[in-house]
C-alpha cells in the first residue's frame, strides 16, 4: 500500500501559478451572478440593499461584503467566524474569518482547496482569499447547512440520513482515491456542510494529527460520523473511536447499518473497510439489489426444502426476533397468486402423468388420468416458506413478481435475512456469494462474522421449485 500523506506535504502537490491561474478562471465561470441559497435567502437580499445603499455597517474586504453582526454569523468556533457574504457581481458566498495570529492554519486550508485533484463537487469551492491588519480570509461556496443542523432538521426522516451518510461517504472518496492518498484529519459535524441539493461538501481544518494517523483511523472516526447521522444526532460524535471501548447502537434502528457501523469501528483498525467497501456495503443497496439478493436465497437447499426443514434451522429461526414477524406471510400478497404458486407443482405434475399415459395407450379424447395429485400447502407461514414464495413467483410468474414490490411489502426482511444469513455464514457460500465479489483485492465483508452453519450445501443449480 503506497504511503498515506497528509495534505499538503507533497511538494508536487502544491499549485503552480498556472494552477492558480486556472482555478482563479474556473472560479469565475462558476461563481458567475447566481442565486443558490434557500435558507439564507433573506438575509443576503438585506446585505444586498445595504451594499447598495453604502451602509456603514457593510465590510469590504476586496470585492467582498459582510457585516459582523449576530444575523450574518452563521457559525462560531474556537477563533474561527463564519459569514454570510457577497461578491461584488451578487454571488453569494461564505467568509471563514481567523485572527491573523492564526492564520497560517487558514493558509494551509486554501492550498489544500485549491489543489487540482480537489477540483470535484463534494469538496466545497475556493473562490479567493485575503488579509488585513487583523483577520485573514477565505471565501468559499455558500452551503445551506453544516451536517449537524441539517440531521437537526430532517432528525425524523429515515431516507434522508441514510441519503446524508452515502453523500458524506462520497466526499471522503474524494480524498482516499488518490495514491498516495489525502487524509481530511478533522473530520467533525463542522466540517461536512450540505448544500442547497443536499449534497454532502467537505471543507477543512486543523491538520495536526499524529504520525500513526492513517486512513483506517480516518475509516473509524468516518464511523462515529455515521453513527452520529444514522442515529439522528441521538448518539453524540466522540471523534476517534477508542479501541478499547463498546460503543451503543441503540439509537440505529437498521440492522444492516449496525452491521456497517461495527465494520468501520472495528477495535482492529486492521480490519476496518476502505471507503469504497464502506459505499458497496448492503446498506446502500438498491431495491432490485435487494429482491436479487432474496431471490438467492430462496436457492439454497435448506431454503428449497421448507416444507421439511431441518430441526436445528427451525431453532434458529425461531431464536431470531426480526425472523418471527414475517410469519402469516400470505396475507400480505393477492390471494389468487398464492393460490396460483401453491397449486404449481400439483398441476405441473398432473399434465405430465397425462401426457404420459396418452402416449402409451395412445388415446386423444376422455383419456381416464390418474387419479387427481393431492393438493399441499407448498409454503409454510415462516420466513422460510415466503423466501422460496418469492424465489418461485420471480421463476415462474415474472410478471406478477413484476407487479409485486416486495421490499415493499416487506420492509425489515431483507435486513433480517441478511443479519441471519452472514450470522450463519451462508454469504460466504453459493448462491450469495456472488453478491459480494467485486475486485481481487477487496475484502469480503460478508464473512467478517462467522458462526457454524446449519448447512453448507448450496448451489445454483437447485431445483427449479
Amino acid at each position: 500500500m503506497a504511503n498515506e500523506i497528509l495534505p499538503l506535504v507533497n511538494a508536487t502537490d502544491v499549485p503552480t501559478s498556472a494552477d492558480a491561474t486556472k482555478n482563479d478562471m474556473r472560479n469565475q465561470q462558476e461563481f458567475c451572478f447566481k442565486t443558490v441559497s434557500n435558507r439564507w435567502k433573506k438575509q443576503l437580499n438585506t446585505l444586498e440593499k445595504s451594499v447598495e445603499n453604502r451602509s456603514k455597517t457593510v465590510i469590504q474586504i476586496r470585492s467582498f461584503f459582510y457585516k459582523d453582526k449576530l444575523k450574518y454569523r452563521i457559525m462560531n468556533e474556537n477563533d474561527t467566524e463564519v459569514f454570510l457574504g457577497l461578491r461584488e457581481d451578487g454571488t453569494e458566498v461564505v467568509i471563514k474569518r481567523m485572527s491573523k495570529s492564526n492564520y497560517e492554519q487558514l493558509k494551509i486550508e486554501e492550498r489544500i482547496l485549491q489543489l487540482p485533484k480537489l477540483d470535484n463537487p463534494h469538496i466545497v469551492r475556493y473562490i479567493d482569499a485575503a488579509v488585513d491588519k487583523k483577520f485573514g480570509y477565505l471565501f468559499l461556496q455558500l452551503c445551506e447547512y453544516t451536517l449537524g443542523t441539517y440531521i437537526n432538521k430532517h432528525k425524523e426522516k429515515v431516507f434522508l440520513l441514510k441519503n446524508l451518510a452515502k453523500e458524506f461517504l462520497k466526499s471522503l472518496k474524494v480524498l482516499h482515491c488518490h495514491t498516495p492518498q489525502i487524509l481530511h484529519q478533522d473530520l467533525k459535524p463542522e466540517n461536512v456542510w450540505i448544500d442547497v441539493i443536499g449534497r454532502a461538501k467537505l471543507v477543512f481544518g486543523k491538520q495536526d494529527q499524529e504520525g500513526s494517523y492513517t486512513s483506517n483511523s480516518e475509516i473509524g472516526v468516518a464511523g462515529m460520523l455515521i453513527r452520529h447521522i444514522l442515529s439522528g444526532g441521538k448518539h453524540t460524535f466522540d471523534g476517534k473511536p477508542n479501541n478499547e471501548k463498546e460503543y451503543c447502537l441503540d439509537h440505529v434502528q437498521d440492522v444492516v447499518a449496525k452491521d456497517l457501523i461495527e465494520w468501520m469501528i472495528n477495535k482492529d483498525p486492521k480490519q476496518r473497510p476502505n471507503v469504497k467497501e464502506c459505499l458497496d456495503h448492503p446498506f446502500f443497496w438498491n431495491s432490485k439489489q435487494k429482491f436479487e439478493y432474496l431471490r438467492r436465497t430462496g436457492n439454497r437447499k435448506e431454503v428449497e426444502n421448507c416444507q421439511n426443514a431441518d430441526q436445528n434451522l427451525i431453532q434458529l429461526l425461531e431464536s431470531c426476533p426480526g425472523l418471527q414477524s414475517h410469519k402469516n406471510w400470505k396475507g400480505k400478497f393477492d390471494l389468487n397468486m398464492v393460490d396460483k404458486l401453491e397449486n404449481f407443482k400439483n398441476q405441473t405434475t398432473h399434465r405430465r402423468l397425462q401426457k404420459k399415459e396418452t402416449q402409451q395407450q395412445n388415446k386423444i379424447e376422455h383419456q381416464v388420468y390418474p387419479k387427481k395429485i393431492q393438493q399441499t400447502k407448498r409454503y409454510p407461514e415462516n420466513v422460510l416458506g415466503l423466501l422460496r414464495f418469492i424465489r418461485n413467483l420471480h421463476e415462474h410468474y415474472a410478471e406478477d413478481a413484476d407487479n409485486c414490490d416486495v421490499i415493499e411489502l416487506f420492509p425489515d426482511l431483507f435486513g433480517d435475512v441478511y443479519k441471519f444469513a452472514k450470522d450463519n455464514n451462508w454469504n460466504s457460500q453459493p448462491p450469495l456469494k456472488k453478491m459480494f465479489q467485486g475486485k481481487k483485492d477487496k475484502v469480503d465483508f460478508s464473512t467478517s462474522v462467522v458462526m457454524a452453519s446449519v448447512s453448507t450445501e448450496a448451489c445454483e443449480g437447485s431445483s427449479p421449485f
